[in-house]
């Protein structure tokens, strides 16, 4: 039961570190929208934010109301919706370093994609492990 408690509070964590990551990277890509005009790539990183913060609401009440099928559905947006945003932020880092082929450029990019790697797998595993430990129960 300990155990238990303690993947629901990661869950919820999760849920609301994830409104705010996405919050964040909405508010950037915005920014770089009105300043240096629309992308297609960047239309679709707002749509794979937008479709991750509406799925963190039902990660977050599922894990407070332990309803499994709520955890699924952030497991599957998280699953779409990462591998997406990993493709389009390679092609946008593709397009950058065309165009400025600075080393620190290419550094910085290779580390924003390790860290969305390493994220979409923190915000998968653990809503995983709480689901298959609630429908143990």
């Amino acid at each position: 039961m300990c155990c238990n408690a303690n993947r629901q509070i990661l869950c919820v964590f999760i849920g609301v570190l994830a409104i705010l990551i996405a919050t964040l990277c909405l508010g950037f890509t915005f920014y770089r929208l009105c300043t240096t005009g629309i992308s297609h790539w960047e239309e679709a990183s707002l749509v794979a934010w937008v479709s991750i913060i509406l799925a963190a609401i039902p990660l977050i009440i599922g894990a407070i109301k332990e309803i499994p099928y709520l955890l699924v559905i952030w497991i599957v947006v998280a699953i779409i919706s990462g591998v997406s945003l990993l493709v389009i932020q390679i092609e946008i880092f593709n397009s950058f370093f065309n165009t400025d082929p600075d080393t620190a450029f290419h550094i910085l990019g290779g580390m924003v994609i390790i860290v969305f790697v390493l994220l979409i797998s923190c915000f998968i595993y653990f809503p995983y492990t709480y689901a298959r430990e609630l429908e143990g129960d």
